[in-house]
């Protein structure tokens, strides 16, 4: 039987893995302050939006144009925590290139 060697990662692997992992401690150290300074529970938060999913389904399909105007609500509220993070983001890598 021929003997299988799985390769070891590189040097460059490993410090992207480790930027990554750094880069994942602070943008939740980040979200976790946000949330904190709103005094929002990360379960509830959950529940909320597993709630207000549902009911946007049940509005969407029940009430027409009301059902779009929750989901666009939703969107836009997602968007609050979702947009900044993303500039966060294309900010600091365009700082490495």
């Amino acid at each position: 039987m021929e003997e299988r060697r799985i390769p070891r990662p590189s040097a460059a692997d490993t410090r992207a893995a480790a930027r990554t992992i750094v880069r994942l401690v602070v943008f939740s150290l980040l979200v976790g302050v946000v949330l904190a300074i709103f005094g929002w529970n990360p379960v509830e938060l959950w529940r909320g939006l597993w709630n207000a999913l549902q009911q946007g389904v049940v509005d969407v399909f029940g009430t027409g144009i009301g059902g779009i105007a929750l989901v666009a609500t939703l969107i836009a509220t997602g968007a609050v925590i979702v947009v900044p993070l993303w500039l966060i983001s294309k900010l600091l890598s365009g700082r490495r290139r």
